[in-house]
């Protein structure tokens, strides 16, 4: 993945005439939401999450504990964010930002920034499609709060949910700031 150089409007004009889509990624340290715009760049959709740790099932659980977590191979999340890349014919990619208030960089950002770098390494077509970071903030404490008006309750069951969401608010942001998005 490389840092955009088109000016975001002029690259959803040239995507929209290509029907060509863009994702958007809220990277997390256990999972990546994901979501995809509509051929037409106007509206974000949700796609099921990747992880990035899983349990150690090696490991005995014992009641009432989760099992100790692990990295995923970081060429297994390159593979699956490349199978979505192809299938969803998508050619650019807006990452979340998690910075400060005062857009200092956070730590979540920096492992942010990390994770996208690891992704373009290697000659696959992620190091080929243009990276736009989007400034987000609370993004999945939104999420979270729409889903307690919607009655759930149990949030760490549904994380991979809330991470989706939060994707979804990043490139539907993008959408709305640089193109004629429709809104949330």
């Amino acid at each position: 993945m490389r840092k955009g150089v088109l000016h975001p409007t002029l690259l959803l004009q040239r995507l929209t005439k290509r029907r060509a889509r863009i994702m958007g990624l809220d990277i997390g340290d256990r999972y990546v939401g994901i979501a995809v715009s509509d051929d037409g760049n106007r509206v974000a959709n949700g796609l099921p999450t990747i992880q990035r740790k899983v349990e150690r099932v090696e490991i005995p659980r014992r009641p009432g504990e989760r099992r100790p977590l692990r990295n995923r191979k970081i060429e297994t999340v390159r593979a699956d964010l490349e199978r979505l890349v192809r299938k969803y014919r998508v050619a650019a990619i807006v990452a979340g930002l998690p910075d400060y208030v005062d857009r200092r960089p956070s730590e979540q950002s920096k492992r942010t920034c990390r994770f996208v770098e690891e992704m373009a390494e290697g000659k696959g077509i992620l190091s080929m499609i243009p990276v736009y970071w989007q400034h987000e903030l609370y993004s999945s404490a939104v999420a979270r709060d729409q889903l307690r008006e919607r009655g759930f309750r149990d949030f760490e069951a549904k994380k991979e949910l809330i991470d989706q969401m939060a994707a979804c608010r990043i490139l539907q942001s993008f959408l709305n700031k640089y193109g004629d998005g429709i809104g949330i």
